[in-house]
């Protein structure tokens, strides 16, 4: 039984012969196997491997196991697997691994858990992977990421996903990022999310996307 195997010679086992593992024997490594394991042990696994361990096992891996893994094979995380991730584990990922993931499986965290990125792992998405985020993801987003937010950011949401921004993270948003805004984002602008800009950005809001968005939404601007 595989559950049985010592820690050490676990470790010992060679590349080739641990990618030999079925989904059962994967499932019966234990917390005390799995947290024996170096960097270099864990890349031993495929990618197809990494993919069969349960939520548990993955949080037995301390967070410097967690950020050991190839790109490839957090890449080949389940979006169930991705959102069963402890906190610290989340934090964990390294910016390769982030770049990693694909949309589908950034759209099984939850806000709570978008909010659990430092602000550093959240700079790493590329504008592909924010614009990929639900609406109530970006809804849930804490001021400080929406203030890292750039206009190729902003360029990949769509309607539901810019309007579902609060009238508070729409004055967080950079005078820049306000000041590239096209005519189709401006005709996405709500009334509470224009009364919510800020002087600055009123300043560098183009002419063009104001003359875009809906004549009831403008009078926000006389009222």
């Amino acid at each position: 039984q595989i559950g049985a195997l010592d820690p050490d010679l676990l470790s010992a086992i060679a590349p080739e012969s641990l990618r030999k593992l079925g989904t059962l024997q994967i499932s019966g490594l234990t917390a005390g196997q799995l947290s024996s394991l170096t960097g270099d042990d864990l890349r031993k696994f495929a990618a197809m491997q990494v993919g069969r361990f349960s939520s548990a096992q993955l949080n037995a891996l301390s967070p410097a196991q967690m950020a050991a893994f190839d790109p490839e094979q957090v890449a080949g995380l389940a979006a169930a697997q991705l959102s069963g991730l402890s906190p610290a584990n989340l934090r964990a990922l390294t910016s390769a691994q982030l770049g990693a993931l694909s949309n589908d499986q950034l759209a099984g965290l939850s806000g709570e858990q978008i909010g659990v990125l430092t602000l550093d792992q959240f700079q790493a998405l590329s504008a592909s992977q924010v614009g990929g985020l639900s609406a109530a993801q970006i809804g849930g987003l804490p001021l400080a990421k929406v203030a890292q937010l750039t206009a190729q950011d902003l360029g990949e949401f769509g309607a539901a996903q810019f309007r579902a921004l609060a009238p508070a993270q729409i004055a967080a948003l950079p005078p820049a990022v306000i000041g590239a805004l096209t005519p189709q984002q401006g005709a996405m602008f709500e009334i509470g999310q224009v009364a919510a800009l800020t002087g600055a950005q009123l300043a560098e809001l183009p002419a063009a996307a104001i003359g875009a968005m809906s004549p009831w939404v403008r009078e926000a601007f006389t009222a």
